[in-house]
């Protein structure tokens, strides 16, 4: 019985793989959700590339489910072969955009912009926001994959 059992745990441990996946040029865009009494601020950043290290359960590439558009969620990426992933790093912000619930005022709007510009998080907590979620989004036809050396 230990015998079966070493051997296989060795099979099992052998056959994963890592890799190291790369998004398309500009094709990473981050997604954050930020909530605080009742009102919504939505700030996205356009990366020139981002990178995961992504551990599958037997020898073959990553084998990733997009969404209908072809889009994956980075942080939660998903497939039949995927055991888990981890954010390595994102390379040069180049793009950025913020969408507001209706009920805040351009004044609002303004401050909150200008206190991200000067603190970023800092600010954001301090003002009271919660960061609710965020998301990192690219096209599957776009990434490049790669073993990933350890």
């Amino acid at each position: 019985m230990a015998e079966v059992l070493v051997t296989f745990l060795f099979k099992s441990a052998h056959t994963m793989a890592k890799w190291l996946v790369h998004t398309g040029r500009k094709d990473l865009v981050e997604e954050q959700v930020w909530i605080k009494d009742g009102s919504t601020v939505k700030y996205q950043m356009l990366w020139r590339s981002g990178t995961w290290y992504v551990t599958t359960s037997d020898d073959n590439e990553p084998n990733f489910e997009a969404d209908k558009e072809g889009r994956l969620d980075m942080g939660w990426i998903e497939g039949p072969n995927i055991e888990e992933s981890e954010f390595h790093e994102t390379i040069d912000g180049c793009w950025e955009d913020w969408e507001f619930s209706t009920n805040m005022n351009e004044v609002e709007q303004a401050r909150v912009i200008e206190g991200w510009e000067d603190d970023t998080y800092e600010f954001m907590e301090e003002d009271g926001w919660m960061l609710d979620d965020t998301y990192y989004y690219a096209h599957a036809s776009e990434l490049t994959i790669e073993p990933a050396m350890d």
